[in-house]
């Protein structure tokens, strides 16, 4: 039999070709991400829940030299007394979007869909179900939950949908927020000396990107708002005279904002964060926009706050 020659491939000169024999390997760098977008801003006005920020994990193996840009989404902006906002996306590269948390709106108004949904509003005309979780999945792990439906008759709302489960339904009790996933509580538990306190405390159970609880008007039967998802969700409140404030979700996890009552203050929708890890016996080539880093437990972390990136 005939005996191929390799002298003209790439073993000896390092070019490409097309036959299996022939390919030029290149070295890489194993390397994980974790990514969540901004949570979504939160209405007054006997509002329902909003959503946390949608999440997206996926491994790779990276070309050196090859670079990723992060854009790290905010959280979305919320008001009492006009529509907020959504939260923004966060996006590693170009291949990897989580979509932002959905904001919610007061009574009369159906649910909204984002990375996670909102729920829907007392009282109910038509659909009473929550906002759908429209976090793709495209190949990777995606997190994100539906807003909770209302089933009531009182002034109450479905609970926006958390990273590990929907919002909760409304019957006659305002409906909870979504808990956050616990997928990747030893990761937070790797970078938690890292981060800000109240990121620290919001994330101690594992948990992270809580859905918000729904409002509600306690002079029409409902006992209470809907409790926070675990994660780092605001704390709701609710009754159209109390005039007490509700509060934004903890920076840095994706967590939905607490909805509030007319006239009452709302704080914002909670920013993401991306989450870069690769094994400790391996190192990147360089990093942008500051990201914070640590070394333990077998892997070398990245921890992007804002918008960056890092070349393999």
């Amino acid at each position: 039999m005939s005996v191929r020659n390799f002298s003209n491939s790439s073993i000896r000169t390092g070019t490409k070709r097309n036959n299996f024999w022939d390919q030029t390997s290149y070295p890489q760098v194993p390397m994980e991400v974790f990514i969540i977008a901004g949570g979504g801003g939160a209405a007054g006005g006997n509002a329902a829940g909003s959503g946390s920020g949608g999440a997206v994990y996926k491994n790779f193996d990276a070309i050196v030299g090859t670079s990723y840009s992060i854009a790290i989404g905010a959280g979305g902006s919320s008001n009492s007394n006009v529509t907020p906002s959504d939260g923004s996306s966060s996006t590693f590269g170009n291949t990897i979007t989580a979509y932002g948390g959905a904001y919610n709106l007061g009574e009369g108004n159906p649910g909204r869909s984002g990375g996670s949904g909102s729920g829907r509003a007392y009282p109910t005309s038509g659909t009473n179900t929550g906002g759908s979780a429209t976090q793709g999945i495209g190949g990777n792990l995606a997190y994100g939950g539906a807003g909770g439906n209302m089933n009531g008759n009182t002034y109450t709302g479905g609970g926006g949908g958390g990273l590990g489960s929907a919002g909760g339904n409304a019957v006659n009790a305002a409906g909870n927020g979504g808990n956050g996933t616990t997928a990747y509580s030893n990761w937070l538990s790797d970078i938690s000396s890292l981060m800000p306190a109240d990121w620290q405390t919001a994330t101690t159970n594992g948990y992270i990107g809580g859905g918000g609880g729904s409002s509600y008007d306690g002079g029409t039967g409902a006992t209470g708002p809907g409790s926070k998802g675990l994660g780092g969700a605001g704390n709701s409140n609710g009754r159209n005279d109390s005039r007490t404030n509700s509060n934004g979700g903890i920076a840095y996890t994706g967590s939905a904002a607490g909805s509030g009552g007319t006239g009452n203050g709302v704080g914002n929708g909670g920013s993401g964060i991306c989450i870069v890890r690769i094994p400790d016996s391996f190192d990147v080539t360089s990093t942008t926009g500051s990201p914070y880093t640590k070394t333990t437990n077998g892997y070398k972390y990245y921890v992007f706050t804002g918008a960056g990136s890092i070349t393999a």
